[in-house]
């Protein structure tokens, strides 16, 4: 309903989200969310967190990129914790932090950009993990992993915004046939399951020259406006009053729309952003992150998640918050360059659009 939102709230509102986020970088360089899954992530964090603020903090965020490229790991890549095998998606992440640094992370880069090649399969979509066997013997699970070791819609997505990435042409084909027919996505191991997927994958798509995709992300546009509440309020099954993580991440796809009606829905769900921001600069956790079991290629065949149980198809939630500010930070970053917002005086744009 095109509320006017403050231009100095904005830059504040950043401001201190950045500096909370900063003040939970360890002595290493690293930062560390869902602390109660394992042993908590780090390389995955520290990757998906330093990319995130990389443009505002650039010391900070090599400080992390050397903290990741000084790890011993033989395949190449990352994963979601130093006891854990490398994984795709903890290897795309670390290289979205690396190519938003001068240099692109050299030679180590380059070893995780072979590392996830080998995770590409002929369909262009990218598996978690590429080695059952391996997975077999650490787990010490019976259970095949052929779920966790098929191509996921959400990791396909990130990979896609890597711009050094040679199957990228692939991704994106596999981006366009994997849409849904209401224009969304959907994440494997998302709970909130479309948010997180259709961010991304409308975001690769979006610097196609080709037609098809240009045309796939003006669906996904339409979808975020379509199923939007009439208070601009995103409220999840695992979030009904509201989540900030699927608030910012539909923000991110209306970002790459010009027109009134999606900057009047972005200008709200931006109040309710600045107006749910605590004290410390961060957003109340609501990344939750699903665990289909190994063998399950397809999560809508769950008949229950078990929210806050870290058990057999559990659901965890970032507890820290740190996931869940880093893409508030990313969405900031997005709907503010895309000219919805004024640099002095943010206002609804309807007026001046045709």
């Amino acid at each position: 309903m095109g509320v006017l939102v403050s231009g100095a709230a904005v830059a504040d509102s950043a401001s201190a989200a950045l500096a909370g986020v900063l003040a939970a970088q360890d002595s290493r360089g690293c930062w560390l969310d869902f602390p109660t899954v394992g042993e908590g992530s780090d390389e995955w964090i520290t990757g998906y967190v330093g990319a995130a603020v990389a443009h505002a903090a650039p010391r900070e965020a090599a400080r992390a990129w050397q903290a990741l490229a000084t790890r011993k790991r033989w395949s190449g890549g990352w994963g979601y914790m130093p006891s854990y095998p490398a994984d795709a998606d903890s290897t795309i992440c670390a290289l979205r932090l690396a190519q938003s640094l001068p240099g692109g992370g050299g030679v180590r880069a380059w070893r995780a950009r072979l590392f996830l090649a080998r995770h590409q399969h002929a369909s262009g979509g990218i598996a978690t993990y590429h080695w059952p066997r391996r997975m077999m013997w650490h787990t010490r699970l019976r259970e095949t992993f052929e779920g966790w070791c098929s191509p996921h819609v959400c990791v396909s997505a990130n990979a896609a915004l890597l711009d050094r990435y040679k199957g990228r042409a692939r991704l994106f084909e596999f981006l366009r046939a994997a849409q849904r027919p209401d224009g969304s996505w959907c994440a494997y191991w998302w709970y909130d399951e479309a948010e997180y997927a259709t961010a991304l994958a409308a975001e690769a798509l979006s610097v196609s020259p080709r037609s098809a995709h240009r045309a796939a992300v003006r669906r996904a546009i339409a979808w975020v406006v379509e199923t939007a509440s009439s208070d601009g309020v995103v409220r999840t099954p695992a979030a009904p009053d509201g989540s900030a993580f699927a608030t910012a991440l539909r923000l991110r796809v209306l970002a790459l729309d010009d027109t009134a009606t999606s900057a009047e829905l972005a200008l709200d769900m931006l109040a309710w952003l600045l107006r749910t921001q605590r004290g410390d600069g961060l957003w109340a956790s609501s990344g939750w992150l699903r665990f289909p079991p190994t063998e399950i290629v397809d999560p809508a065949t769950i008949p229950i998640w078990h929210i806050g149980e870290m058990i057999r198809a559990g659901v965890m939630v970032d507890e820290r918050g740190l996931f869940t500010t880093a893409t508030v930070l990313t969405a900031l970053r997005a709907i503010t360059s895309c000219g919805f917002i004024e640099t002095r005086n943010v206002r609804f744009q309807a007026a001046t659009r045709s």
